[in-house]
């Protein structure tokens, strides 16, 4: 059973005040997300970690968000070009090589 995108942001969420205790780290496998001991984000990341669908819940979520946030921000500055593997290309002009590439 497939899970739509309205259903991934049915999850629970931390309040936007207790966000500012999450440290998201980029690693080789993906992210990694932290919060001190004791704290809403804590929590939130606890119980999304008690089980493997929870988990795989969270995760789709989370990338989901992230996903559009980063399509909100590129419509926002209007960056619309594509590269080649069909991402938005996220160079400014002075970070063109020289041969315009």
């Amino acid at each position: 059973m497939g899970t739509n995108t309205e259903e991934l942001h049915q999850i629970w969420w931390p309040s936007l005040e207790a966000i500012d205790d999450l440290t998201i780290e980029e690693t080789e496998e993906g992210f990694e997300l932290q919060a001190p001991d004791g704290t809403e984000c804590a929590r939130w990341l606890s119980y999304y970690s008690r089980t493997e669908e929870l988990h795989k819940t969270f995760e789709a979520a989370f990338v989901d968000v992230l996903k559009q946030h980063l399509e909100n921000l590129e419509n926002k500055n209007g960056c619309t070009d594509q590269v080649a593997d069909g991402r938005e290309d996220h160079r400014s002009p002075a970070e063109e090589d020289s041969t315009g590439a």
